[in-house]
């Protein structure tokens, strides 16, 4: 694989060989800007706005971010790109914000970083957690949902890494096709999916679709449908937030003006709203 490190890559590449996106948390950080106060506000508008259209039908609503890779694993950053964790950075002021409206927000980093030493639980050379990372963030937010018996046991479910070459989406952008070898997670499969479920795309230009369950003798449900309003890491999650529901939804932050009219015609008892770290910068 290519080995690159200048400042304006879109890729850096880190300590071990972890690849890490040049997202403009990183850059900020490199001059010593560790909170975008306008990104924040414009966020905290637009959670406001969802949040505002759930309550007027009397639903539950959940936001969470998924942190990016630099924030779990700033040990394996370029030497040169300073990462001081003990600063306040743009997520912490926005869920500070959140909260004193009282707005229902999970901060996953505690649960993520607690369970490092399990094993890798993001990809080296991807952007995105892994699927045993994406099992510790739905262990989390179904916890501080209190729905305990919800949550999938990792001792039960994980059996170790396999390491195998895996399509990720870094190395593309510096121009690398091949396929890089990665830890990759293995489980007991028939205990950690939920159950059969059968698939229907809603809207192919925005990447919408609906999960359906298709076991009729899987015991009652929490909720009868959870909507997901979120990005490519919440795709992740889906053989698991199924697990909440009968009727799953997914549809991308960037089709916001639609939450109003899907909630009216989909009538949620869940909506949950996830946004990837770095776009607060």
């Amino acid at each position: 694989m290519r080995h690159l490190g200048q400042a304006d890559s879109r890729v850096l590449l880190g300590e071990r060989g972890w690849y890490f996106l040049n997202s403009r948390k990183l850059k900020n950080r490199a001059v010593g800007v560790y909170v975008d106060h306008e990104r924040v506000d414009k966020w905290l508008d637009r959670i406001l706005r969802v949040h505002a259209v759930v309550a007027s039908h009397g639903r539950r609503f959940v936001f969470f971010s998924a942190p990016d890779k630099a924030t779990i694993y700033p040990e394996f950053l370029p030497a040169r790109i300073g990462f001081e964790t003990a600063r306040q950075e743009s997520l912490d002021v926005l869920l500070g914000k959140l909260r004193k409206r009282g707005i229902f927000s999970v901060d996953l980093r505690p649960a993520i970083q607690a369970h490092k030493t399990v094993g890798p639980l993001y990809y080296k050379a991807d952007t995105h957690w892994n699927r045993l990372g994406a099992l510790v963030v739905y262990n989390q937010i179904v916890t501080e949902l209190g729905l305990d018996d919800a949550a999938v046991a990792i001792d039960e479910v994980f059996t170790g890494f396999v390491i195998g070459p895996r399509e990720s989406d870094l190395p593309p952008m510096i121009g690398d096709e091949e396929s890089a070898l990665e830890r990759i997670p293995r489980f007991i499969q028939n205990k950690f999916l939920c159950h059969n479920q059968q698939k229907f795309d809603i809207d192919p230009h925005s990447g919408a679709y609906k999960l359906v369950s298709i076991d009729p003798s899987r015991p009652p449900y929490p909720f009868s449908r959870v909507l997901m309003v979120g990005d490519s890491f919440s795709l992740t999650l889906e053989d698991l937030m199924v697990c909440l529901a009968g009727e799953y939804l997914w549809i991308h932050h960037r089709e916001l003006d639609s939450v109003p009219s899907i909630i009216e015609a989909f009538d949620p008892d869940l909506v949950l709203m996830e946004v990837v770290e770095r776009l607060f910068y």
